[in-house]
């Protein structure tokens, strides 16, 4: 049987063995695209920053803001800030 689409990409991004792992193990991965849209992006990427491990220099970080009426933007600023000084980190 054929490989779920999930397992070929978290395969083709493994840094820590060449075995399948069995279910429940633990993996260590290195992506090299990170894609982070709006307030949940924010909310991610300050999740990682949190948990203070090494950072990973991806080749691609494409992150979009949401587009909302005047009002929400302005209550998203500071959000918005957020991110943008995360990718300024990035660069």
């Amino acid at each position: 049987m054929g490989r779920s689409l999930i397992a070929t990409l978290l395969g083709a991004h493994r840094t820590d063995a060449t075995e399948e792992p069995s279910a429940g193990e633990w993996i260590d991965i290195r992506p090299d695209h990170v894609l982070a849209g709006g307030v949940s992006g924010v909310v991610a990427l300050s999740g990682f920053e949190a948990i203070h491990l090494p950072r990973i220099v991806p080749e691609v970080a494409v992150v979009g803001a949401e587009r909302h009426d005047p009002a929400a933007a302005f209550e998203a600023s500071a959000e918005l800030r957020d991110t943008r000084g995360f990718i300024s980190m990035m660069r």
